[in-house]
């Protein structure tokens, strides 16, 4: 979760969560950030999380990608880019976390050896939390607020810049860690 603003990193859902519980979670903080777009990739188990949001939480702002479908693409054209993007921001200060796990995935993602050269954990660390700040900070960076508004819900400056209220009470619900 980014606060639009001021590109804080402000909360993380990490757990192992089936795709109907995931997409309760993602609901469940997008509504304490007053009603935050939610972005899920679409790859993979993207869509059961992203069809959960609609039919089940009926959650009123998911990201849609270029194409305009919901969900953000990862391919060979978005993945480079958006992790070019967070690595620019990790390195000049730009990215801000308080959030340790995503901060440890960073330190442990590195560039591979030749012929590949792809970017990915260190052998034995996870990237998944690397992944999903890179997405973050690429639908960010791509887009105006006023773009993120999906699904017949207004633009409003507060809800889709918010950090939250004061006092962050995410403790109580499994995974949630700023």
């Amino acid at each position: 979760m980014y606060d639009l603003a001021s590109g804080e990193h402000v909360a993380t859902i990490s757990a192992q969560l089936a795709p109907y519980e995931l997409a309760d979670e993602a609901a469940a903080l997008g509504k304490y950030y007053n009603t935050a777009s939610i972005v899920v990739e679409r790859n993979n188990h993207g869509h059961s999380c992203l069809q959960a949001l609609e039919r089940e939480e009926h959650y009123p702002r998911i990201y849609l990608h270029d194409d305009k479908k919901p969900g953000w693409l990862t391919n060979s054209a978005t993945r480079p880019a958006m992790l070019d993007a967070l690595n620019e921001a990790y390195q000049t200060g730009a990215f801000q976390t308080r959030d340790r796990e995503v901060l440890q995935q960073c330190r442990t993602f590195i560039v591979g050896p030749p012929p590949l050269c792809k970017a990915q954990a260190q052998k034995g660390a996870h990237d998944d939390l690397v992944m999903a700040a890179a997405i973050g900070w690429a639908v960010r960076a791509r887009h105006r607020p006023a773009d993120l508004t999906v699904g017949g819900v207004e633009y409003s400056p507060r809800a889709a810049w918010s950090s939250g209220p004061s006092g962050w009470g995410l403790e109580g619900r499994p995974g949630w860690s700023r």
